[in-house]
């Protein structure tokens, strides 16, 4: 009861900070070449502090929690001052690899695709999960172009997991954290910034791999919550390949950047309702082969491309 009020008085605070304008006295100067003003990056910093990392300390011991602070302030510095892709994995994939050391539990021990069991040793599962982390954060950097999509994202994992599995206060704390932040996010008021898109993918992947492998979830299901992003950085990727292009310079290529701002908030919905719907024939006919859900996820990538290239 207490945890809820806690999150009322965070989310008036932010709404008040937003009307009045406050301004935080040590923000450096705007960046011209930075596509966030000074004001956006005092909320960004605001909405990360106040509202998710709480549930960090709350549940989570301090060996979880110091390595995504560390990456909080690179997101952060980056956020500031622009750093480059490599010398921003780098830094990542140093804390993420010392996370994924210190806490047992986070990273891949298996692998379980078609009835076929592989048990992975401590460096292998490293090695891998590193991997799948650092891809994992480049997806939903590459996703993070409009307002509320990339939340939208961690709210339906969240949600899925919670229904799927055992619904307790972990989770229900979680989803009124991300409904604060996607309402804030959709308003315009606050955002999430590197600092909080780094700490929230890194988060969620390393949670994931526990569910993992703890047979909480499967790979087909991690598939269908983020075949969207994962189908739209292989277009993307492919077609700054074709046009010689840099791999990581941003682009308006995106399947996000096909809608008008006007008709965003609609265009979310519907992208959400064809992620949500092939979960549901999943747990309602979970005989299904992975092809069917495959071809699903590929056709409903194409419609989608297809529609906003006509709104």
């Amino acid at each position: 009861m207490i945890d809820s009020f806690v999150y009322i008085f965070i989310f008036l605070f932010l709404i008040f900070l937003h009307k009045f304008q406050y301004k935080l006295p040590y923000l450096p100067k705007d960046n011209p070449n930075k596509i966030q003003s000074t004001n956006e990056i005092k909320n960004t910093l605001l909405l990360n502090l106040l509202i998710f990392l709480p549930i960090l300390f709350r549940y989570f011991e301090i060996i979880f929690i110091f390595p995504l602070l560390v990456v909080f302030v690179i997101g952060l510095l980056d956020d500031f001052y622009n750093l480059s892709v490599i010398k921003r994995f780098f830094l990542v994939g140093i804390v993420v690899t010392f996370l994924l050391i210190i806490n047992d539990g986070f990273y891949l021990s298996k692998f379980i695709i078609y009835n076929i069991y592989i048990n992975l040793n401590f460096y292998l599962g490293l090695i891998l999960s590193l991997f799948l982390i650092l891809g994992f954060i480049h997806v939903m950097n590459m996703s993070d172009g409009r307002n509320g999509l990339v939340v939208s994202y961690f709210l339906l994992i969240t949600i899925y997991l919670s229904l799927k599995n055992e619904f307790n206060l972990f989770h229900i704390e979680i989803i009124i954290s991300l409904v604060l932040i996607l309402y804030l996010n959709i308003k315009n008021i606050s955002y999430l910034g590197n600092n909080g898109l780094l700490v929230l993918s890194i988060f969620f992947g390393t949670l994931m791999f526990k569910y993992y492998n703890e047979d909480m979830i499967y790979i087909r299901e991690v598939f269908i919550l983020f075949f969207i992003p994962f189908y739209d950085g292989i277009y993307v990727t492919i077609k700054r390949l074709t046009l010689r292009k840099k791999l990581f310079e941003p682009d308006k290529n995106h399947l996000h950047h096909l809608v008008p701002n006007s008709k965003w908030n609609y265009s979310l919905l519907l992208i959400l309702t064809i992620k949500i719907l092939p979960l549901v024939f999943l747990n309602l006919f979970p005989f299904l082969n992975f092809i069917y859900f495959f071809m699903y996820s590929l056709l409903g990538y194409i419609f989608l491309r297809l529609l906003f290239n006509k709104i």
